[in-house]
């Protein structure tokens, strides 16, 4: 499961180098449409539309290779996407995590085949520590007696990198303060 999340990261990065290779390729003849899916669906529809000179012949003979691999890898991205629901729906841990508000099943697939066993952990401060380390981040080390006054910055990684929905957990399931109603109640 954790392979088919890293195979999808590595295709949505795909599919957003394309759209940005389109959106500059045409930026270059003054087209530029809003952003978003949208946006590129009136960018295809545009060089595929024979109809008008706002690209010359040459550039429009160039697109078609980047259109018929946007839609490549889009249809390997959403397919993707149905057998990591489908792996969700089968599994009970992956269903009862996505009950946690801002948790989808990506996210809960992906927490799910990354903490195998989650009795190793205390509480869920450890867990939100695990994740920051495997993401390969330069963690800051407290002082302590033995290291003197001097703080001590210590490069962690890991095998893994979980998707960048997964990345988002801790600030997804972390509760939101409101302070323009005032301190929060458990202050």
């Amino acid at each position: 499961m954790l392979m088919l999340h890293r195979v999808r990261e590595l295709l949505i990065r795909q599919r957003t180098m394309l759209v940005n290779a389109l959106r500059g390729h045409l930026a270059e003849f003054g087209i530029v449409t809003r952003q978003g899916i949208a946006g590129v669906g009136m960018l295809i529809a545009l060089v595929e539309d024979d109809d008008h000179d706002l690209i010359p012949p040459l550039a429009r003979s160039a697109l078609p290779p980047l259109i018929v691999q946007l839609r490549e890898v889009h249809g390997k991205v959403s397919e993707m996407d149905r057998q990591i629901h489908a792996w969700h729906r089968s599994n009970e841990l992956s269903r009862r995590l996505e009950t946690i508000p801002g948790i989808g099943p990506i996210t809960a697939s992906a927490l799910t085949a990354t903490v195998t066993d989650a009795s190793l952990f205390k509480w869920g401060r450890q867990l939100a520590a695990w994740i920051r380390r495997c993401r390969g981040r330069t963690h800051r080390v407290a002082r302590t007696a033995s290291e003197g006054s001097a703080n001590k910055a210590i490069p962690i990684s890991a095998g893994f990198s979980l998707s960048e929905h997964t990345q988002c957990f801790v600030s997804a399931a972390r509760p939101k303060l409101h302070l323009r109603d005032g301190p929060p109640s458990f202050w």
